[in-house]
């Protein structure tokens, strides 16, 4: 202890005006039970150890000291007991109440528990049931929405799921470059300044931007949901090949820089897609037939180049026909219509490269 200290076992008492001010007092203290021996505490910290401090100087007092200072310090040891009673309350309390909201199941978005799992399952299930509802009705606006909805959950698509993703989104285009064929064929028979041909022209741009807002949905959509949750290499194909079709599409009508970018990016959607359809699908799957299919119209129909088209098409037809034939198993029954269509084109072409005409419009492609 160290002379002009008001109690044992504290050093460096700091108090100026006494009172109040003893509880904003600095000292330090004597711990016995503390490793170091001494430590600086604040009476307001109303901590344990200050708790300790004050019984302990109560119980090394070797003189009795001036009766103020023995009621300040009487007075701090009731309020520390107060604020302690008080403070253990308000810590049960708010434990209780964590582990009561700790008890509640989970909403965040990936939660692992079983109730979320299975609600989340529910209600894939129940857009799938109205997808194909919407598509048993012919109501393709309807499936798309639906559909969008599933792939917003952010899960790897099913082979029926993305059928029908692909199927809704087919139907509701596929009306659109019909209805875009037929009026740039009628455009075509129109005489040069005949005010039917300006009607037929501000309607196909109508028509075109309805195509833009589709297609750069589905684009949007792919990008951002169905490729980055693509697992197997049959989804990744599947929706390569989608991104493919769709930059084409906005080729088709598309001119100047525009077209170029969307065959562009087409061009390197199929290239990926016959990556990793060689990689991961035998060269008699579906979908590796599929991709051809359509890689070769783009070839044929966006860049013009009907030798690479024919090529692609007949070494697609030609590895798969060797395939099969060699298992003899019928185990490729659902490529036999990819195949049917690839012998179609094969035709088609062979006739215009021999000299033959052909129409863009009697090319074959194939969605799913």
């Amino acid at each position: 202890m160290m002379d002009g200290t008001p109690f044992p076992g504290i050093r460096n008492w700091d108090v100026t005006k006494g009172g109040k001010d003893l509880l904003s007092s600095k000292v330090v203290a004597v711990c016995p039970w503390r490793k170091g021996g001494e430590r600086e505490v604040s009476f307001r910290n109303m901590k344990s150890e200050v708790m300790k401090i004050r019984l302990i100087i109560v119980k090394t007092m070797p003189e009795i000291p001036k009766p103020g200072f023995i009621l300040q310090f009487l007075f701090l040891v009731i309020g520390d007991i107060l604020f302690y009673a008080e403070k253990r309350k308000k810590v049960k309390r708010g434990t209780e109440e964590r582990v009561v909201e700790s008890k509640k199941p989970s909403r965040r978005k990936g939660s692992a528990t079983a109730a979320g799992y299975e609600e989340e399952m529910e209600e894939r299930e129940k857009v799938v049931c109205l997808a194909k509802l919407a598509e048993q009705a012919e109501r393709y606006d309807d499936m798309v929405e639906y559909m969008k909805k599933l792939a917003r959950m952010d899960v790897d698509m099913s082979a029926e799921e993305r059928h029908l993703f692909s199927v809704g989104f087919k139907n509701t285009i596929g009306a659109k470059r019909a209805s875009w064929r037929i009026l740039s064929s009628l455009e075509q028979k129109v005489t040069a300044g005949d005010q039917t041909g300006v009607m037929i022209d501000a309607y196909k741009r109508k028509i075109e931007d309805e195509l833009r807002m589709v297609c750069n949905e589905i684009l949007s959509i792919i990008a951002i949901h169905c490729l980055p949750l693509a697992t197997s290499g049959e989804n990744a194909v599947f929706f390569y090949k989608m991104k493919g079709d769709y930059y084409r599409y906005l080729a088709e009508f598309s001119t100047g820089n525009e077209k170029k970018a969307a065959a562009d990016q087409a061009l390197m959607a199929y290239q990926h897609a016959m990556v990793v359809a060689s990689s991961e699908l035998s060269p008699a799957h579906q979908i590796r037939l599929g991709v051809a299919l359509n890689f070769s119209v783009f070839f044929y129909e966006i860049l013009n180049s009907h030798e690479r088209a024919y090529q692609v098409a007949k070494q697609a037809f030609d590895e798969a026909a060797a395939e099969i034939n060699s298992s003899g198993d019928g185990a490729y029954k659902d490529s036999t219509l990819m195949m049917q269509l690839l012998k179609d084109n094969l035709a088609l072409w062979t006739s215009e490269l021999t000299g033959g005409e052909t129409s863009k419009d009697d090319d074959i492609d194939m969605e799913g």
